[in-house]
């Protein structure tokens, strides 16, 4: 009996083995079964081959069989096969036969997916250059040097191609081997560049590293750019990008990233370049790339997205291959380089299959960031349907940038002292994204939203509306410039940086004129001799005064211990009319006193016949004479008796000797007889000289000895000469010198120059913006109001152990404060070392000292200390450092830098 054997069956999953037994469902009572040997179709050709039990059959394309006689079975099909095996057909030992027959079902593979988001155009890190044992080297041949750390060919300006590259620590101090480039190698290297292909409407990312050398910082300045080469390799003229430009303040590395959009496609030299001569001292290079960048670009632009590698990883042919976009922003246009476009729907996917997937171009009308989403699938297909399907997906960041769909320009206007500006910032300005308006400003380190009110103190009120309309109106007698207006615009998409900047030129007084305008009204003066008194009134009618406005008198008293007072009596003045008195003058037994009518109240004053005030002059040795009025100049030498003057408008009306200079034993004196005689130019000679200017501009000398100079009205120039002089500018811009001696200046009204000369000073700017200069000695120094400008040069300061010493009374800090001009009196500065001359101390009363060393050695002495009244050490900073920072940034320090 040859037994039973029945047909065997199995199946399997593509990629994996499968065993069983073949002798499962065989018997036979006769004999125990075995299996003698099988046949199979191993090569397709419709002819079975043989092989012994325990052997292996390889099936071509199909598999391997392993079938033993004791009837196991392993089938293994081979990669991604599915489908039926050839039937297996075994024979036992008795002579029966069956068949063995398996299934392999296909399964689907994960898809092979990459994006890619950077390509290297070129790079240098250093780390391929090999050193001397010194640890760095001035001859590296950099076109040469190759590796994995260096993309592309570096190259640099110079007869030999060197470039040094050393160790970090060598140029910053410590122990870090870290290989740098020092952009200045000998005196002359001053750059670094490489040659790169660049495409146009791509964006490209420059990263690198850079730090001043220790000690150098000054001469460490550099600059990135990027120019297009011809067809011959030569720089095309006027296509030159600054891409970045390093100007250090200290020694710290700093990562920069640039990005660039190349506007041509063709070849493009990255150059780093030194922006001083060259000395061999300059900025240190690391870590440099340049980068072609994917997924980033411009609204309303097409920009290239990174390439995306997708593929099937089973081949046989067994599995089909789709790809999906989702993420997209609605109504984005996508294409590619063959042709396919479409638009992205509510959705926010796309079907790509098929498409060039590494030419894919994207255009976005919304700027923002956009996280995509690409999904892979292969499926396996039997017969038309899907039997399994598997996915691989991956993310990434698409960048769109904003179009700037307007600029606006920056601001530059002027206008005259005392008046209100307006205009709008807006003029020109327009988006089609829709109307533009101001969203904030800021001035004098506030900031504020558009429609508030800005109060510079010392300055002025300015208003920014948002439809950049704006007013402003500085303080009375400011000028000079306002700071910086900084504000921000805005069409509700696109925003826009810009500034407004304001400058207030000085407009010179009107100068007081008694009867213009006022009714023929003129004021007389009685003086009673016994009694040393003036009697002043109004006659003739009447005077308006505005408020704010001053008239003066100015008293000579003969007086030998010179102590001589004034007693201000107000019989019938208004309410608002205020009377006060200063000394201007005392040398040699005689004392210059002036009075001053000044409307002090709300509103004007009316004068007339019943306003009466007098002046009495106490202790006095001899008699009093009123010489001068504000329009008015008359010398009296022998008066020793009761006598009455009147004057108005300039002119005197009892006495001949008001001519233009009169002459006496104390020297001259230059009066005004007729309003229409200006600008007269008088050296007087040596002797104690009392000259008064006319209403125009005048150039008066005093000569030797003691002088006092009055310039009066218009734009004058002033020299006191040696002796201790008394030097007063009045109304207009003048320049005023006081030369030698201990001497009195006073600028007044309007914008003047003040120069001490040598000698103990004092200095006082008045109303407007002044500049004082104390010059050689210990001088006092008070700005007065506006913008005042206090200037030092080289041989006003004594030496260390005797430093000249100067106050400053008045010293405003801060963003419209006044300024510490120390350029000439500094030799040698510069932004990296000025805590080496410049050392911030107080005195005993609290007040702030500056600690000089003109030769830039503080720690050993100083010789030139000035005292800012009023002003306290921390109200200026914490440390030198950030004292000098803060005075910089402020506008209140100026040095060479």
């Amino acid at each position: 009996d040859k037994g039973v054997a029945g047909i065997d069956s199995n199946t399997t999953l593509e990629d994996t083995a499968v065993s069983g037994n073949v002798l499962d469902n065989d018997r036979d009572i006769d004999s125990n079964l075995t299996v003698a040997g099988f046949s199979v179709d191993i090569n397709g050709d419709g002819t079975t081959e043989s092989f012994t039990a325990g052997q292996t059959a390889t099936i071509n394309g199909v598999g391997t069989l392993t079938l033993g006689s004791d009837g196991g079975y392993t089938f293994a099909p081979a990669g991604n096969w599915s489908g039926t095996v050839p039937a297996v057909t075994y024979t036992t030992n008795t002579g029966t036969s069956a068949t063995l027959n398996i299934d392999v079902t296909p399964v689907a593979d994960k898809p092979a997916l990459t994006i890619n988001n950077y390509q290297t155009v070129a790079s240098m890190n250093f780390e391929d250059v090999a050193l001397p044992s010194q640890g760095y080297s001035e001859t590296i041949q950099i076109n040469t040097i190759s590796g994995t750390s260096t993309v592309g060919t570096w190259s640099t300006w110079n007869g030999s191609g060197y470039v040094e590259v050393g160790k970090e620590g060598i140029y910053q101090g410590g122990s870090s081997s870290n290989k740098v480039m020092e952009i200045e190698a000998a005196t002359g290297d001053k750059t670094l560049y490489a040659d790169i292909q660049v495409e146009a409407g791509r964006f490209y990312e420059l990263d690198f590293d850079v730090a001043a050398r220790n000690g150098h910082i000054a001469s460490s300045g550099m600059s990135v750019s990027l120019v297009k080469l011809d067809a011959s390799g030569n720089p095309v003229t006027g296509s030159s990008v600054v891409l970045y430009t390093f100007s250090p303040t200290d020694s710290s590395w700093h990562n920069v990233t640039e990005n660039w959009t190349a506007e041509a496609s063709g070849t493009y030299r990255l150059i780093f370049t030194s922006t001083d001569s060259g000395n061999s001292y300059g900025a240190l290079l690391d870590n440099i790339t340049f980068s072609a960048v994917e997924n980033k670009g411009y609204e309303n632009s097409f920009f290239s997205l990174g390439d995306i590698n997708t593929a099937l990883t089973d081949t046989d042919g067994s599995e089909e291959l789709a790809v999906e976009i989702s993420g997209l922003p609605v109504g984005a246009v996508l294409k590619d380089g063959a042709g396919h476009e479409l638009t992205v729907g509510a959705n926010g996917k796309l079907d790509v299959t098929g498409w060039s997937l590494t030419t894919l171009q994207i255009q976005v009308d919304q700027p923002g960031n956009y996280t995509l989403t690409v999904t892979s699938t292969s499926s396996e297909v039997v017969n038309g349907s899907v039997v399994d399907s598997d996915s691989s997906q991956a993310n990434f960041t698409i960048t769109v940038l904003d179009v700037a769909n307007f600029t606006d320009a920056n601001e530059v206007v002027t206008m005259a002292e005392d008046g209100v500006l307006s205009g709008s910032v807006l003029t020109g300005t327009s988006s089609i994204e829709g109307a533009v308006t101001v969203s904030s400003f800021s001035i004098g380190g506030s900031s504020y939203t558009a429609g508030q009110t800005a109060t510079v103190a010392n300055i002025g009120a300015l208003k920014v509306n948002a439809d950049g309309s704006y007013v402003f109106t500085p303080v009375k007698d400011f000028n000079g410039p306002v700071p910086t207006v900084n504000y921000v615009v805005t069409d509700g998409k696109t925003t826009d940086a810009s500034t407004l900047n304001i400058s207030v030129t000085a407009v010179e007084d009107t100068p007081v004129s008694y009867s213009s305008g006022n009714s023929g009204a003129y004021w007389l003066m009685n003086y009673t001799s016994n009694a040393n008194e003036f009697d002043m009134k109004v006659k003739n009618g009447t005077m308006t005064l505005a408020v704010g406005e001053s008239l003066h008198w100015d008293i000579l008293v003969t007086d030998s211990d010179q102590n001589a007072t004034l007693t201000l009596i107000n019989k019938s003045l208004p309410s608002g009319a205020t009377l006060s008195y200063e000394r201007l003058y005392a040398e040699n037994g005689e004392v210059m006193l002036r009075v001053y009518l000044t409307v002090t109240g709300n509103s004007a004053i009316t004068l007339s016949q019943d306003n009466q005030f007098t002046i009495d002059v106490n202790g006095a040795s001899g008699k009093a004479l009123l010489i001068n009025s504000d329009e008015y100049v008359g010398v009296h030498p022998n008066n020793e008796y009761d006598y009455s003057t009147q004057f108005d408008n300039g002119n005197a009306s009892q006495w001949d000797d008001t001519d233009w200079l009169s002459s006496n034993v104390r020297g001259g004196e230059l009066a005004t007889s007729s309003s229409s005689q200006t600008g007269q130019t008088v050296s007087y000679g040596n002797g104690e000289d009392i000259a008064y200017g006319t209403i125009g501009g005048d150039t008066l000398s005093g000569g030797a000895d003691n002088d006092f100079i009055d310039g009066r009205a218009g734009n004058d120039t002033l020299y006191g000469d040696a002796g201790n002089d008394v030097v007063l500018g009045g109304h207009g811009n003048d320049t005023l010198y006081g030369d030698t001696g201990n001497d009195y200046l006073d600028g007044g009204r309007g914008s003047d120059a003040l120069y001490g000369g040598s000698g103990n000073d004092v200095l006082k700017g008045g109303t407007d913006s002044d500049t004082l200069v104390g010059g050689a000695g210990n001088d006092t120094l008070t700005g007065g109001t506006g913008i005042d400008t206090f200037k030092w040069a080289l041989g006003d300061a004594g030496a260390v152990g005797s430093a000249a010493r100067d106050s400053i009374t008045d010293f405003k800090a801060g963003v419209g404060g006044d300024v510490l001009d120390l350029k000439d009196l500094l030799q040698g500065e510069n932004s990296s070392n000025l805590s080496n001359y410049l050392h911030f101390d107080k005195d005993a009363a609290g007040n702030a000292v500056v600690q000089i060393s003109s030769s830039g050695n503080v720690v050993g002495g100083f010789d030139q200390a000035i005292t800012l009244e009023g002003v306290k050490l921390s109200d200026l900073g914490a440390g030198d450092a950030n004292i000098i920072n803060n005075l910089l940034a402020n506008g209140n320090l100026k040095v060479d830098l």
